[in-house]
């Protein structure tokens, strides 16, 4: 559990330190399992003569990372600094009540446009707001997490050496190499859209990696 917020993008920008219920939560950056495995392949070939200049000397490697999703918080609320705190994007202050028995995270969806959604934004009602003006809803934060992350980066290494001490590599290396769409959390907190009545609620607008990227070097080892 954690208390106290670090500045993360999904965290509650004034968090209402009056109220256990409100604060308490997981950790912005809790990411439950982490996966990382990677190989290093010396692929056999002639040592010496004209066919190790070709089919000699070649690597291959791989890194694969696999990890739980970050978790987010579903609020409710239209802004307007309702407890005068001086920050105007406070969709982050109005938690929303989660409806019983309903499945609110049931994975990656598309909504009539073909957008990608990360909850299910009917599972969620306005709660009952307090005497501060401030809707405390059971579904409380950072209780929810987003997508998970798996990514493959590829790396083909060719060597050629001259000397018993000097070797040259080309090094080709693929980040991502599926090209494997990873989504960020669904509307990380600070931005309207993470508000369940806006028009793009639990929209996944943003995405953790980078799409494939491919780049190529020569390294001179002595």
């Amino acid at each position: 559990m954690c208390i106290r917020d670090s500045t993360y993008t999904n965290s509650v920008a004034v968090p209402l330190l009056f109220s256990k219920q409100y604060r308490a939560g997981a950790c912005d950056f809790d990411l439950r399992h982490l996966l990382v495995g990677t190989f290093i392949w010396d692929v056999p070939g002639p040592k010496e003569g004209i066919a190790s200049y070709i089919a000699g000397g070649w690597e291959l490697g791989s890194i694969v990372t696999a990890t739980s999703g970050a978790p987010f918080t579903v609020t409710f609320g239209g802004g307007d600094d309702p407890l005068n705190t001086g920050f105007n994007g406070d969709f982050s202050m109005d938690y929303a009540d989660l409806v019983p028995g309903c499945n609110a995270t049931p994975g990656v969806t598309r909504d009539a446009q073909g957008q990608p959604i990360g909850f299910n934004v009917h599972c969620f009602t306005a709660a009952p707001a307090v005497p501060n003006g401030v809707l405390v809803g059971n579904s409380g934060r950072n209780r929810f997490y987003g997508p998970g992350l798996t990514t493959v980066d590829f790396s083909a290494f060719k060597n050629f050496h001259f000397k018993e001490r000097i070797k040259l590599q080309f090094r080709a290396e693929v980040f991502n190499i599926l090209n494997h769409t990873n989504f960020a959390a669904p509307n990380f907190l600070n931005d309207a859209n993470n508000s369940i009545d806006t028009g793009n609620a639990g929209v996944l607008g943003s995405t953790s990696t980078p799409s494939r990227q491919m780049q190529l070097g020569l390294k001179l080892v002595f």
